[in-house]
């Protein structure tokens, strides 16, 4: 048995949380271009665009399998936060090895130089600060979109087309546009108000 596009997330996400192996691969295959795509959006340090392939894609099956779709969000919304999240994770653990391994050839190097090299890595209070301020903007992004608009950029921010928007969300063409539409001016009034606060 398999399933089709005419099968709503929802109900591929509660058959796959029971164990229905099936449903999550549609799920997976149904959201790989999604991961793909914001996989794009990343480099990771020793790495190439197959291994962000391969992080986003993983993260993606996390996803299908630790979707609720009791809480309220989309399951391209959520997908999409998981995705994001384990590739930045990735990112970061690669940058901090690369670091500690130029660190440690410096130090050999440098071993008997009388001055200290200056670190360009953010103090604690600059990560709390930079922590906070895009808390804050990602809170005003979901209040300035509804879901439903948040769920159709995502979407096609991640290169999905028209075609496949409608179909995954069950919305007309012509649905979308508008969503897109609105979605695009909301965020431009917000960013607007984030440049000229007064």
């Amino acid at each position: 048995m398999s399933y089709g596009k005419d099968i709503p997330d929802k109900r591929l996400a509660e058959l796959a949380r029971a164990g229905d192996r099936l449903a999550e691969s549609a799920l997976v295959q149904r959201y790989a271009p999604l991961a793909e795509g914001l996989s794009r959006g990343f480099f990771l340090a020793g790495g190439d665009a197959d291994d962000l392939k391969q992080i986003a894609m993983i993260a993606l099956l996390e996803a299908v399998r630790s979707y609720d779709p009791e809480r309220g969000a989309g399951f391209p919304t959520y997908a999409a936060v998981c995705i994001r999240s384990r590739l930045r994770d990735a990112v970061k653990a690669a940058g901090a090895m690369k670091n500690a391994l130029l660190s440690d050839s410096v130090r050999i190097d440098s071993a008997d130089e009388p001055y200290d090299l200056v670190s360009d890595e953010l103090s604690p209070e600059e990560m709390y600060i930079a922590k906070e301020a895009k808390e804050a903007f990602f809170d005003a992004v979901g209040e300035a979109l509804g879901e439903r608009d948040r769920e159709v950029l995502m979407l096609y921010l991640a290169s999905v087309s028209y075609k496949e928007i409608s179909e995954r969300l069950g919305m007309t063409a012509k649905q979308v546009d508008n969503a897109l539409y609105h979605a695009k001016k909301k965020l431009a009034r917000l960013m607007d108000s984030l440049k000229n606060p007064n």
